[in-house]
């Protein structure tokens, strides 16, 4: 669920209960995080095609909403990666 940390039992033990809708997302985004293409900017976004290929293969029923969500993780992930690239890179320019 949580990566490499999942075989740790201290961590394991700490990890919330997700509801199983809400683990289909998280579990999804993570998989599919793989398929980020980066660019020279920094880190990419998950391509389309890739979100609706892993729908059908979960055999999701309403991929336009999984795409919206799956998006809207990646979307905010990228933002905030790429913030914190930002303000290292600034900080080693001082």
């Amino acid at each position: 669920m949580f990566g490499a940390y999942l075989h740790v039992p201290n961590i394991k033990k700490r990890l919330p209960k997700l509801h199983w809708k809400t683990e289909l997302y998280v579990t999804s985004f993570q998989r599919l995080r793989s398929s980020a293409i980066n660019n020279i900017n920094g880190i990419g976004t998950i391509p389309v095609s890739e979100i609706i290929r892993y729908a059908r293969w979960l055999d999701i029923d309403d991929e336009e909403q999984f795409v919206d969500i799956i998006q809207s993780m990646d979307f905010s992930f990228v933002s905030a990666v790429n913030k914190q690239a930002a303000k290292r890179n600034k900080a080693k320019k001082k």
